[in-house]
């Protein structure tokens, strides 16, 4: 099976994307409604993994994540959560792991080349 260079690319974006969450923990200073962030770090770090593994169940669980996690990022960016700078980077980690995603499984058959 040959490696799939868009899937090891959202993973290295949602490994960014998981770190992003526990820095955002830690500058909204330990705040208890913050641990929200802080338990989607592992699960991020979970599929990070599924993708490196190029498992395309992942690439489709991950995809509806992204989604989600993008809408509750936004949500925050009023500093709801943590500081909006972080909440906007998770957002957009989220947006771009969603469009490499979105590529790779929905384009036409030979339209993305594998390196």
């Amino acid at each position: 099976m040959q490696a799939n260079w868009l899937l090891t690319l959202a993973a290295w974006f949602m490994a960014v994307n998981a770190i992003a969450h526990v820095v955002a923990y830690v500058v909204s200073g330990f705040a208890v409604p913050a641990l929200i962030l802080l338990a989607a770090a592992p699960l991020y770090a979970g599929l990070s993994y599924c993708l490196l593994r190029q498992w395309r169940w992942a690439a489709y669980l991950t995809f509806l994540i992204v989604l989600i996690g993008s809408i509750v990022a936004m949500a925050n960016t009023g500093g709801g959560l943590a500081p909006s700078w972080i909440m906007w980077s998770i957002f957009w980690l989220d947006i771009v792991v969603a469009t490499i995603l979105c590529i790779r499984l929905w384009a036409p058959k030979g339209a993305v080349a594998a390196h």
